[in-house]
């Protein structure tokens, strides 16, 4: 199975995909050239550390010291990796064995190059529970104890579908030896994880869970550890909106962000919001705006060149953390299908994003620093005399700084939008 590099001649981005909501190109009067490179397998995360990108997914991890020529690693490793972070001169990896039963953990300390498994067992599954897998880790530094850590998130999944998941979390200081974190009685696999510290400069875990009874899925409230993972507990109802599903978390540049949406049936849409906090207890919300998408939960915000970013999905951007804005990036894909993101990361001076095809083949591609190409979005274009929205799929742009949009291509979709919307309605009130 072969998977795709692409470069472009103006700076680093690495990418893997299959829609078209993948990098924002700047205005200008030349399109940008992409290079491209191959890659094998199917892969699902990406890090940066000590000088190196590495990627991880199923079988033979990927290293690379430039994101354009990969080399495979010596290790071929019995499980699917679902998350990798990087801390203490080491890449720690995490996912399920290859019997899809137990959780899984690889060590790399020399870069990605070979791969060993930590030198005891992690904890057992839950007594009666089908499987527990780990979704994602993350590394901090603990400046006021002057040690790091390691953590671990997942989920212990039931034999049936009556029962609940139930959290599978684990910290290492070394990690080599794993230890069971304790969290209050509640339900849910942790599927995000994000680390910072607050305002006093203590280390703070938050994730969120969710679980699912049959063909029902629920989002439950964020659980946090402000003891480096040791035990976990369940704040109040801190994001203040009811049936906020919260879908991606991380921390940057000293606050935490959680993306998510609300279904507003009165709409018949989502409305997208990104919630910040300083100390992961007093949240802020930001509203972006309604779209046809709910905000999808496999991706982290970055940052870097002073803005954020995020492609869940519903592509956003933010100088501040707190006005966001929809974009439509474009991309030159290498396949008819498109591009699929997967992972964003910041590394190098440059966003690097991981995805996967639509028929599995990989692709990793460099694009222009986000400084660069989110300015120009909020600013008036030669051509349309509007903020720029580039063509391709026309999605979500809309006007910004008190410019009217006069894309024709803007105005056809939201046309085209409404129209669907009234269509869904009219389909919706027959079945009724």
């Amino acid at each position: 199975m072969k998977k795709h590099i692409f470069t472009s001649l103006l700076s680093l981005f690495v990418i893997v995909g299959f829609t078209s909501f993948i990098n924002p190109h700047t205005v200008s009067a030349q399109p940008v050239e992409w290079e491209e490179f191959d890659i094998p397998d199917y892969y699902n995360t990406i890090a940066y550390g000590g000088g190196v990108y590495v990627v991880v997914g199923e079988g033979i991890p990927m290293y690379s010291s430039n994101g354009k020529d990969w080399k495979p690693s010596e290790t071929e490793i019995p499980a699917t990796l679902s998350s990798i972070a990087y801390g203490d001169n080491k890449f720690v990896a995490v996912g399920v064995d290859e019997s899809w039963e137990n959780p899984a953990v690889y060590l790399s300390t020399d870069g990605g190059v070979t791969w060993v498994q930590p030198n005891q067992p992690l904890p057992p599954k839950e007594i009666g529970y089908q499987r527990a897998q780990l979704s994602r880790v993350a590394y901090i530094y603990d400046n006021k104890n002057s040690k790091g850590v390691f953590v671990a998130v997942g989920g212990n999944d039931p034999q049936g579908i009556s029962d609940p998941n139930l959290p599978y979390i684990v910290y290492s200081f070394d990690g080599n030896i794993w230890v069971s974190s304790a969290t209050t009685p509640g339900v849910g696999s942790a599927k995000t994880l994000a680390v910072g510290y607050d305002d006093s400069e203590n280390v703070v875990f938050l994730s969120t869970l969710s679980t699912s009874f049959g063909s029902d899925f629920f989002q439950s409230n964020i659980i946090m550890s402000t003891d480096n993972g040791v035990n976990w507990n369940y704040p109040d109802n801190i994001t203040g909106l009811d049936d906020f599903q919260g879908k991606s978390m991380s921390y940057l540049n000293g606050k935490f962000l959680l993306g998510g949406s609300i279904y507003d049936e009165d709409e018949n849409a989502y409305i997208i919001y990104v919630m910040s906090s300083s100390d992961g207890l007093h949240w802020e919300q930001h509203r972006v705006g309604f779209t046809p998408l709910a905000f999808a939960g496999a991706f982290d915000f970055a940052y870097g060149n002073s803005s954020y970013l995020s492609l869940g999905g519903i592509p956003i951007y933010s100088y501040d953390g707190q006005q966001w804005e929809f974009f439509t990036p474009s991309f030159n894909k290498s396949t008819n299908s498109g591009v699929y993101p997967m992972q964003l990361i910041y590394a190098e001076d440059s966003f690097v994003l991981l995805g996967d095809s639509e028929n599995g083949e990989s692709s990793t591609i460099a694009f222009p620093k986000i400084s660069e190409t989110v300015s120009s979005l909020s600013k008036p274009s030669s051509i349309f005399g509007t903020r720029f929205c580039s063509a391709g799929v026309t999605t979500f742009c809309r006007p910004q700084n008190g410019f009217v949009n006069n894309n024709p291509l803007v105005n056809i979709y939201t046309e085209l939008l409404g129209l669907y919307q009234q269509l869904l309605s009219a389909m919706q009130g027959q079945n009724s």
